[in-house]
């Protein structure tokens, strides 16, 4: 059997680590399984009150923080320390972190289209004689306003679907820190408003932006009523009001000292409101900031800090721009929000040095800072406003950035037929798929927008429809040019090109194959599987102009919405030639490409499908799948349950999903209802599967999950579950997943048990057999249901990733599925041997755990394949019992076994381990020592300190002490673990002679708190302090190198010598720009050549591959 051994640190503190992983094969015609790590940390008491289980559980992989030193470092960073935090979603107002790493001074927004932050901003260039120069402005006080007098807004990829943001932001620059005045932060004063509800709710955030790795941490502030998240940024949730169109919204971003302390103020007014049955106008400050600006002297006096624009340089981050801009955005989380209609004008005002307010002296029409985006917005100005209308978002420049003869707009009406075509738009006299955008339109296909003028080629594309003719428009300011309809012809043979978008049965009637609506004769809307199946040859490709997405790679576009339809209708033979889904996305661009490298996506993806509001609604026979953008985090709901899926059933009733492929790529079927209310909703004959890869932002911090049930009264029956959370229904307080609400969900997970030729009509549809051939047909097959049919499944051993469940829950809280579908082949018993009498454990078989008690016998029913079983730990302080599985006499290495046919018995031996603790004494404080224990194969190097292990009892082992420069120890301890702990102490003596020697770097000319690093041969260290000393040099030459400290010249490569003394080394660091001083992110620093704690742990796998 292979050692065991587990290490307790010192200082009281446990690390309990096992490390598991799962590969299941999963079945069907598109796509492998992935490899999905298991990890855990739940622990439960046993029965024996000393005694507590260590209990596997599913987690994933999340993006690993490398800062480098860049902007663009920053991004797993940020979505590692969001997925850590509890932070409410719209508290999240994410930067930009698609941004070349090095910024391109007076180039004006760093987007290049939409998606895109949209609205007003202020970068310091002006157009002078046709060229345009940059200048530089500050003040301490900034005005944002925005008259909405009508707007609708729906994106479905949000826990907010209806809500979209207003943020106000702009650099506070010179800010003082503990005396040093060169910090810079990114100040937001943001509005989250629902056109859906009419809620207004005001939101700020502070970033750092003194360096492209700085944070912010406790110290950072003198006074505060927000949220400090420690290593990354600020945050406060304002008040609320209801407000309806039209309304006036005033942001304001003030600046002043008090008490001698930089303060920044986030203030606003608002028209047409009410709150606490109050009506009018309501005029605030919601949140006061004070830095902890004062240095230890008392007479310091702080300069004032304020807000600079200037398109001479960059802000501290070297890639974002020192600008000010008034956006419209998604509702946070880098997400983006498509405007379906909207009618807006915008002003945004500084206060000069007379304190008279001054309209910004140039504009664009998108903020570069912000990483939430907006789409279906069109801009154009007149003197110092900009108005944003319903249509294609183009950024351009506006006043004193344009020529004056594109100020004004022109007006285009047209209508398009069928309504629920897309109307795309190009700048220029030829169309550009690659750089069109999506203009809006209203019901009955018509469409108004208004562009500013110039030359743009409009395209009307549909799916099983020839495109239209390019319309090449010439606009002028003042005239409306109206295209009359434009009616497309059907050609079923020009296949699937683009989405899928239906809004009212009219809709559903134009865009059908065949059919009335009724339920014996419903529409049916055809995917290209439908029309081969009919003998139709078409092409299954999305054309480029539905491939955009934001900067956090949220898909401007869905793949299927259907909207507020009660026809009977059929979306059938949605998949690719090759079986895969149909609204594959490519992403193009450098930077896009690099951050679904970081985060492990891919650059091909798929849309996914969502239904909304409607009823009578059958998909079958297609392939469904979807990527979830990078930053959709866990923790933005209480139990962490996603709110987004592959295929998405939002307030859905008495529809069918059936006999479609469900790739999970962390969600993969979602009903949701914000109610209780009976859905009557049928999941028949599906296949779920965990997507071929599926990256690190997908997986909501667990495994790819196959249906999660938030809604109440739907059956799911005949299905195989084969991803590795297979259901997901967690009700009761805080359970609704898009308002945190209280709620009981009651759903059925198996009709009654009868014949598998038994049929039922559904929408129509008639509902017969087994999907694995069973002779029965009740509930669902699941790869981790090890009954045999009788007993019950409610995703035991799933339900303990979710926050509030733990090992008895199954990820099912209302509801079992009662009659599972099982073909089993063999019958084992699994028994615990090597416990206490009367000891109760646990053992766990690809994720399904069942409970034990020595001297009993547990069944589990398998059919032939390859599992892995796997027995809890159970330990306390001074013992540990650790499980070794065996199949008759045969050890299971890793717990895996194959079942062909009949096998034996296993059983899971527990052997006693005994805590064995070492500490030294004798040698200096602070030196390295350490030992190896060869018998056990492991070794420590530490400082100082002592650490602990368990060894297995009734052993032989022998201790060899590592060497401390110096000093001498005896050179092999033997000892026996019997029945009891051990205690360990290794002696050093000293031998008199000096061995080793220390080196000293001191540095100068860097800020107080920058991050330097020297490297000597292939060590780096670093510090935040002038000086660093590194210790157990012995005589000789040494290289040493200095890395680059951004905004610094670089040190020269040099040699130093050791002989029989201490060196000290001066350093001297010459600022080469006028950037400003860094604050970096802390690692960790490391004080000599060799030092740490190293634990050894435990590598498990675990797999399965089934055969029905």
């Amino acid at each position: 059997m292979a050692r065991h051994v587990r290490v307790i640190l010192a200082l009281s503190m446990v690390i309990l680590l096992l490390f598991i992983s799962l590969d299941i094969t999963g079945n069907g015609a598109y796509g492998e399984t992935s490899q999905n790590s298991l990890s855990s940390s739940p622990s439960v008491p046993a029965n024996n009150s000393s005694l507590t289980f260590i209990a596997p559980s599913i987690t994933a992989a999340s993006p690993v923080a490398r800062l480098n030193g860049t902007w663009g470092s920053m991004l797993n960073y940020t979505l590692e320390r969001m997925n850590d935090s509890s932070i409410p979603h719209i508290a999240r107002m994410l930067p930009n972190f698609n941004v070349p790493d090095s910024g391109k001074l007076g180039a004006g927004p760093v987007y290049t289209s939409a998606p895109a932050p949209m609205g007003l901003a202020s970068y310091g260039l002006m157009n002078r004689s046709g060229i345009i120069v940059p200048y530089t402005y500050t003040t301490d006080s900034f005005e944002g306003r925005i008259n909405i007098n009508n707007v609708s807004e729906f994106y479905p990829g949000t826990s907010s679907p209806y809500s979209f943001s207003i943020q106000f932001n702009a650099v506070l620059t010179g800010v003082t820190i503990a005396g040093i005045s060169t910090y810079e932060y990114w100040t937001q004063n943001v509005a989250f408003y629902s056109s859906r509800t009419h809620q207004l709710t005001f939101v700020d955030n502070i970033w750092n932006f003194s360096s492209p790795n700085a944070v912010i941490n406790n110290g950072t502030f003198y006074s505060y009523t927000g949220n400090v998240v420690p290593g990354l940024y600020y945050y406060k949730i304002g008040p609320t009001y209801t407000v309806s169109a039209p309304f006036t919204l005033t942001l304001y971003l003030n600046a002043s000292n008090i008490a001698n302390e930089n303060s920044v103020f986030f203030n606003y007014t608002l028209t047409n409101a009410s709150i606490n049955g109050k009506t009018g106008t309501f005029s605030s400050s919601y949140d006061k900031v004070e830095f902890n600006s004062t240095a230890p002297r008392s007479s310091y006096a702080v300069p004032d800090a304020n807000f600079t624009v200037s398109g001479n340089t960059l802000s501290g981050t070297d890639a974002i721009p020192l600008d000010s801009e008034l956006d419209l955005g998604g509702p946070g989380g880098g997400s983006t929000a498509d405007f379906n209609q909207i009618n807006a004008s915008l002003n945004m005002y500084y206060l000069g040095s007379l304190k008279q307010k001054i309209p910004i002296g140039s504009a664009y029409d998108a903020g570069s800072a912000t990483g939430e985006t907006s789409s279906g917005v069109s801009a154009y100005y007149t003197g110092t406003t900009e108005y944003l209308f319903t249509g294609p978002s183009f950024i351009s420049g506006l006043w004193n950035i344009t020529s004056p003869s594109e100020s004004g707009f022109s007006t285009v009406i047209g209508k398009i037929s069928p309504e629920s075509a897309f109307v795309m738009l190009s700048q220029g006299k030829s169309f550009s798929d690659s750089s069109a955008q999506w203009a809006p339109t209203g019901s009955g296909g018509a469409f108004t927008t208004r562009l500013m003028p110039g030359s743009y080629a409009l395209m009307v594309m549909l799916s099983y429809h020839d495109p239209s003719s390019v319309y090449s428009i010439s606009l002028v300011s003042g005239v409306t040019d109206l295209l009359g309809t434009i009616s497309l012809t059907v050609n079923k043979s020009a296949g699937l090109y683009t989405p899928i978008y239906i809004a009212g049965n009219a809709e559903l009637r134009q865009l059908a194959f065949s059919g009335n609506g009724s339920e014996g004769n419903p529409y049916i809307i055809p995917g290209y599987d439908y029309l081969r199946s009919e003998g139709i040859s078409s092409i299954s490709m999305l054309n480029q102009a539905f491939n955009a997405v934001n900067d956090y790679l949220f898909p401007e576009f869905t793949g299927i919405l259907v909207m507020d339809t009660s026809d009977y209708a059929v979306l059938n033979g949605f998949k690719s030639p090759v079986g895969g889904p149909s609204f594959q996305y490519v992403l193009s661009g450098k930077l896009n490409l690099e951050i679904a490298q970081a985060l492990g996506m891919t650059p091909a993806n798929n849309l996914g499908i969502y239904l909304y509001n409607s009823s009578h609604i059958i998909l079958t026979n297609s392939t469904v799948s979807g990527e979830f953008p990078a930053a959709v985090f866990s923790g933005n709901t209480y139990y962490n349950v996603p709110y987004v899926a592959g295929l998405t059933l939002w307030n859905v009733s008495s529809s069918l999903v059936e006999n479609n492929l469900i790739c999970s790529e962390g969600s993969g079927l979602l009903i949701y209802d914000e109610s209780a209310a009976v859905s009557g909703n049928y999941v028949w004959n599906n296949t779920f599967i965990d997507a071929s890869v599926i990256s690190n932002g997908s997986y909501y911090g667990f495994a790819p999950i196959g249906l999660t049930v938030e809604s109440s009264g739907n059956t799911i029956f005949n299905n195989i579950f084969d991803t590795t959370i297979t259901i997901v229904s967690i009700d009761g307080l805080y359970a609704n997943i898009y308002n945190n609400g209280n709620v009981t969900y009651q759903n059925a997970f198996n009709i009654s048990r009868e014949p598998a030729n038994r049929s039922r009509v559904v929408d129509g549809e008639v509902l017969t057999g087994s999907i694995i051939g069973s002779s029965y047909q009740g509930g669902n097959f699941y790869y981790n249901y090890f009954g045999n049919g009788l007993s019950p499944y409610n995703g035991s051993g799933l339900g303990l990733v979710f926050p509030g469940q733990n090992i008895f829950n199954g990820s099912i809280n209302y509801g079992f599925d009662f009659v599972p579908l099982q073909v089993y082949t063999t019958t084992i018993n699994v028994s615990a041997s090597g416990l206490p009498a009367g000891q109760i454990t646990y053992f766990d078989i690809n994720n399904a755990i069942y409970s034990i008690t020595y001297g009993t016998v547990a069944d589990i029913y398998v059919p032939n394949g390859t599992y892995q079983i796997l027995g809890f730990i159970l330990l306390n302080s001074e013992e540990e019992f650790v499980p070794t599985s065996y199949l008759g006499t045969q050890i299971l290495q890793s717990g895996i076994f194959y079942v062909h046919g009949p096998e034996g018995d296993i059983n899971i031996l527990y052997n006693l381990y005994l805590n064995v603790t070492v500490r030294e004494k004798g040698a200096p404080v602070g030196s390295t020592w350490g030992f190896s224990i060869p018998q056990a194969g492991v070794g420590f190097t530490l400082d100082g300190g002592s650490v602990s292990i368990f060894l297995e009892s009734g052993k032989l082992y022998q201790l060899l002490p590592q060497s401390v420069p110096g000093y001498y120890t005896d050179s092999i301890y033997s000892f026996t673990v019997g029945d009891s702990a051990l205690n360990i102490t290794v002696y050093y003596f000293p031998t008199g002679l000096p061995y080793s020697f220390s080196v000293t770097f001191h540095q100068t000319g860097l800020p107080s708190g920058t991050l330097w690093h020297v490297y000597i041969g292939a060590q780096e260290f670093n510090s935040t302090s002038s000086s660093m000393t590194i210790i157990n040099f012995t005589d000789g030459t040494y290289t040493y190198s200095v890395s680059h400290v951004s905004g610094y010249q670089n040190i020269q490569s040099q040699q130093f010598t050791v002989n029989q003394s201490n060196v000290t080394i001066d350093l001297m660091f010459t600022r080469s720009s006028a950037s400003s001083s860094y604050l970096y992110i802390i690692m960790g620093a490391i004080v000599g050549l060799v030092s740490g704690t190293i634990i050894s742990y435990a590598i498990l796998s675990r797999r399965r591959e089934n055969a029905l």
